[in-house]
This record gives structure tokens, sequence and C-alpha cells, in this order.
């Protein structure tokens, strides 16, 4: 399913199974980064998710270029192996985190994306910054393997 926001293009998940069907990867990430359109509209939320992307990189040796894309293609028995809390935003953060701790390979595929200003809809906040940084944190430190 998709949000109602048109930020994302539903044809943008068949580019995205090439890397599984190769067995180049199992994760697929489409990736707004190189996509086809220019990611945000607001130069607060492109930096704001460039800090975020690059931290998680640090925090998990990892080489991501999109920490909050919404299309993500993930093996079932992986997802369902991952125990996800979160309900809002800070859900998209907290599956990264996890896919990133179980060492996997991750192929991102770029796509298209129209961003939505506030005044279009637009909810994420500062706070939820806050919150993803505490989330990237609590799941690198966790114990309990992915």
């Amino acid at each position: 399913p998709f949000d109602a926001d048109l930020e994302y293009s539903a044809a943008d998940l068949v580019p995205m199974l090439a890397p599984v069907i190769s067995g180049q990867a199992s994760i697929v990430y489409g990736t707004r980064r190189t996509g086809k359109a220019v990611p945000h509209s607001s130069f607060i939320y492109a930096v704001g998710n460039s800090v975020m992307t690059r931290f998680a990189n640090q925090l998990y040796g990892s080489a991501i270029t999109d920490l909050h894309t919404c299309l993500k293609l993930v093996p079932r028995e992986v997802f369902t192996r991952i125990p996800l809390f979160e309900e809002g935003f800070g859900l998209d953060t907290e599956l990264t985190a996890w896919l990133l701790r179980t060492g996997m390979a991750f192929s991102e595929v770029p796509i298209s994306y129209h961003s939505r200003s506030r005044a279009e809809g637009k909810k994420i906040t500062w706070r939820d910054s806050l919150a993803c940084l505490h989330i990237l944190l609590l799941i690198r430190m966790e114990q309990t393997p992915a």
C-alpha cells in the first residue's frame, strides 16, 4: 500500500526487484538521492535526511544513501523477526536500524520522488529528528541480535 500523498510511484517497485532476482541483495531500498526528481522541496528536509543518513552510516558502519526512503523491499522471513514497536515516523528509522544490524547486503535503486511542503501536508518536524537519533542509538546499543 502507498500513502495517498503521491510522493512515491508504484512504478518504481518493478526496477527494485532486479537486485533480488539477480541475487545481488536481499534488501533493496529505493533511493531518492539519485532519483528522477529533486528529493525535497525544502532545504531543511534535505539537510535533515542527509545528516540522519550520515549518522546512521557512522553508527552502523553502513553506506546507505537514503535512511528515510519509504520504498523498501525486505524478505518476509527477515521482516517477521524484527521487533518493531514504533507507530509513527520512527517506524521507518527503527526498521532500517534493525536491518543494518543484520549485516545483510543492501542494494539501492534510484526512484522518483515528488516532495510535499508543509503547506501541502508534510508533518515531520525537528522533534522527529531527535526521536530518530534516539532510536538509532538504542538499537545500536541493543544487546539482543536482530
